[in-house]
């Protein structure tokens, strides 16, 4: 995964992320290689080390990391907290920690878009995800923001 990866699913903010991984002195595990001159990590080595580090809880659901990375970009904050909304709580993605809801590339979105597609709460996503601009990742079965302007006019 590549410092964007990390900082949306930390929901921390990029520049947060890029110092974490080149100060030698936060711990960070080493990269494990390069892809188109970006370095990459492996999730399960970010995740030990935040957790460790005070940084992740795996206890908060996929949804409510969604909503703090939104507004940590925003804001451009390290780390914040916020209430998940109501339709969140029951989102079908906290149940699949695995797939990738952040994928690097759009063709990379299916395995998120199935589990969008059986998911009761898809049309609240969908919405809460074109009300905002700065949403990344896949919102109710949409790449964001890859797909935003095509969902809006078909809105």
């Amino acid at each position: 995964m590549t410092i964007r990866a990390i900082s949306e699913r930390l929901a921390v903010s990029w520049e947060a992320a890029r110092q974490w991984t080149h100060r030698p002195k936060t711990g960070f595990p080493a990269a494990i290689g390069y892809e188109r001159n970006e370095r990459l990590w492996l999730w399960a080595d970010v995740r030990e080390w935040a957790i460790n580090q005070g940084r992740w809880d795996p206890l908060v659901d996929l949804p409510t990391r969604r909503v703090l990375t939104a507004a940590a970009r925003r804001i451009k904050v390290d780390v914040i907290t916020m209430p998940a909304s109501d339709w969140q709580a029951d989102g079908l993605c906290k149940e699949y920690p695995d797939v990738d809801f952040f994928p690097e590339r759009v063709k990379d979105a299916q395995p998120a878009r199935e589990v969008c597609d059986r998911c009761l709460v898809q049309k609240e996503c969908k919405a809460f995800a074109l009300a905002d601009a700065a949403t990344r990742g896949v919102w109710g079965g949409f790449s964001f923001p890859e797909e935003r302007d095509a969902a809006r006019e078909t809105q």
